[in-house]
């Protein structure tokens, strides 16, 4: 187990409450919360398969392969996996990159090594990926070159085995979360705020992790014994899910950019993190309310 002072989901989850602790333009509205968990704990109760989780390939679009071609599959994934937008019907969305990456895996000639990784150029992440997708991939330079790191960094620290790098975190997701965050600045996701403090939500870091957990089957080597310490992940789709079932209230200001779709800018610091402190708090309240 580790220590608070380095455990990440102790730190996003101290970030969050000191956000929260002083926010102003988000709030949480506690009986909203308690509906919501009351809801789910109801239509838990009452399902046959009230437990069951979702399964990592019920809609067909993850690759699973030998071990270390899917850890490989999933970390690609995660490293590609942000910045989409989709505002209009048919824009790009997660399920087109994961069945692009799946058909590359499946094409004979496994496209994710970490040799292949850290030396693959624009032009050929370019011309792989994008005939594959709805529309030409955006930021796709930053994204080859979390693809470089990634190859990097499991070379330098890992041997070039995504599977040694999981088996080092002896079946705790928060120790893989602290290594994957280590090995690759990618999926580190902290900054420090205008204050002066460290905040932390290692948002990609924690998805990468619960990927493998799902993409293995909760079984060897990632079967984790302290999966349930991850926190949500700060990203847009959860504040809007927890908006709508006014669960998360927003003051007039920001509710103001939202209607005339106006994109918060970096200045607003206490917004943005106020929605992903918000969103973590929410989610953890939820869960202890339904005793999962």
């Amino acid at each position: 187990m580790m220590k608070p002072s380095i455990s990440p989901s102790a730190n996003v989850r101290r970030t969050s409450d000191n956000i929260m602790d002083s926010a102003i333009f988000v709030a949480i509205d506690q009986s909203k919360l308690i509906e919501l968990a009351t809801k789910i704990e109801n239509e838990r109760r009452n399902s046959p398969d009230g437990n069951a989780f979702t399964s990592w390939d019920e809609h067909g679009w993850h690759y699973k392969g030998e071990p270390e071609q899917t850890a490989l599959y999933v970390l690609v994934l995660d490293a590609l996996n942000f910045c989409f937008w989709p505002s209009e019907k048919g824009a790009l969305q997660y399920d087109h990159l994961a069945i692009a990456l799946k058909t590359m895996c499946e094409g004979g000639d496994f496209r994710f090594s970490p040799a292949r990784l850290a030396a693959m150029t624009v032009e050929e992440l370019r011309a792989e990926l994008d005939p594959l997708l709805p529309c030409p991939m955006p930021a796709i330079e930053e994204r080859c070159r979390l693809l470089n790191e990634l190859g990097e960094g499991l070379t330098l620290f890992w041997e070039g085995s995504a599977l040694k790098m999981i088996e080092a975190a002896n079946s705790s997701a928060d120790s893989l979360v602290h290594i994957i965050s280590r090995s690759f600045p990618g999926f580190r996701d902290t900054c420090v705020s205008p204050a002066g403090t460290q905040c932390y939500f290692y948002k990609r870091a924690q998805i990468a992790v619960a990927d493998l957990w799902a993409a293995f089957d909760h079984s060897h080597p990632c079967n984790f014994t302290d999966i349930n310490k991850l926190t949500t992940f700060a990203d847009y789709r959860v504040p809007q899910l927890l908006r709508d079932l006014d669960v998360m209230v927003y003051n007039a200001e920001v509710r103001n950019y939202e209607e005339r779709r106006d994109e918060l800018r970096t200045r607003c610091f206490r917004s943005l993190f106020g929605c992903a402190s918000s969103s973590i708090l929410d989610i953890d309240g939820t869960i202890t309310a339904t005793q999962f």
